[in-house]
């Protein structure tokens, strides 16, 4: 994926979550692959507290399902995981990093890339480059039309609990 189409489509990532934040919407941790903006496949994940987060075995087994739809459905293998707070990177974001590569290796493939997004910006998990902005401006009513459809789908998607039977190619 070209650079200028992946910071476009982080950029509307961001502005799904800035969507939900002000409609007082909370913004559960969801792991995306796919493509950022576009089709992708989906995980809602359990609460930061929850010590499911920091099992490793979750994280593959939830990678490995992620990796399957996407290849199922010939998505870009581009991963974002889209959560609440700052954009400090977290053991935990920086963990989903290898479950990932592996569950993509056992196809032959590898991601393309891994960013965390919040309602201020994204963070490149790899290669560190960041991007923020204090008031973000969506360039276009078709722009504005997919960040709300964006939102409404997430919001949809925020009602699962990280279980297997709520990931979900949308």
């Amino acid at each position: 994926m070209p650079d200028e189409l992946l910071d476009d489509g982080l950029r509307l990532e961001v502005a799904v979550l800035r969507v939900r934040h002000d409609h007082g919407r909370n913004v559960s941790t969801v792991l995306h692959l796919g493509v950022p903006g576009g089709a992708r496949a989906t995980a809602p994940l359990p609460r930061a507290d929850d010590p499911l987060l920091s099992d490793p075995g979750f994280r593959t087994d939830v990678a490995v399902r992620l990796a399957e739809l996407a290849v199922e459905r010939n998505l870009p293998l581009h991963a974002w995981l889209a959560r609440d707070g700052d954009l400090e990177l977290r053991t935990g974001d920086r963990a989903w990093w290898p479950a990932l590569r592996g569950a993509l290796a056992v196809s032959g493939r590898a991601p393309a890339g891994l960013h965390v997004v919040t309602k201020t910006g994204w963070c490149d998990v790899v290669a560190g480059e960041r991007r923020t902005w204090k008031r973000l401006r969506v360039r276009s009513r078709v722009g504005e039309v997919v960040v709300r459809r964006l939102a409404e789908e997430a919001a949809q998607s925020q009602e699962c609990t990280g279980s297997f039977v709520c990931i979900r190619s949308v």
